[in-house]
């Protein structure tokens, strides 16, 4: 197998893995995911969920609901980067294409002042980077 294949095998499976982790987290720590979430949204949601009994019910049924989520995707780009891109099937190499696009969209999102926007722009420099290191092996 090509170094570059070892990478991107490597790369989507500890991004999948991540992904994983942290939805069973949120899902088990409802209070750790209102306090990780924070930076990202710009606002201590620790501090208004402590004020305000609806806002925490609503912060808690968002993260829930959004860790639902994160655990099925991630579930699943594991499922397709096992089965599919390392038997280098075409459209498994185009599926993966989801992290980048799913990097600038977390970084659209995401407070400009927060650190985890530099750790968007990572993600999003190691996905591209072993996308475009596996077109030639997807796409003779």
């Amino acid at each position: 197998m090509e170094a570059s294949m070892i990478y991107a095998l490597v790369l989507f499976t500890i991004m999948s893995t991540l992904g994983l982790i942290m939805s069973i987290v949120i899902t088990l720590n409802p209070a750790f995911g209102i306090k990780f979430t924070s930076s990202p949204a710009g606002i201590d949601q620790t501090a208004l969920a402590a004020r305000d009994q609806d806002a925490a019910r609503a912060l808690k049924f968002q993260l829930g609901f959004g860790a639902s989520q994160l655990f099925c995707l991630n579930f699943l780009s594991l499922f397709i980067v096992w089965f599919a891109f390392r038997t280098q099937q075409q459209w498994a190499w185009i599926a993966m294409c989801f992290y980048p696009l799913m990097f600038v969209w977390h970084y659209l999102h995401y407070d400009k002042k927060s650190p985890a926007i530099k750790i968007q722009v990572m993600w999003f420099v190691l996905s591209v980077a072993a996308l475009i290191l596996t077109y030639p092996i997807f796409f003779k």
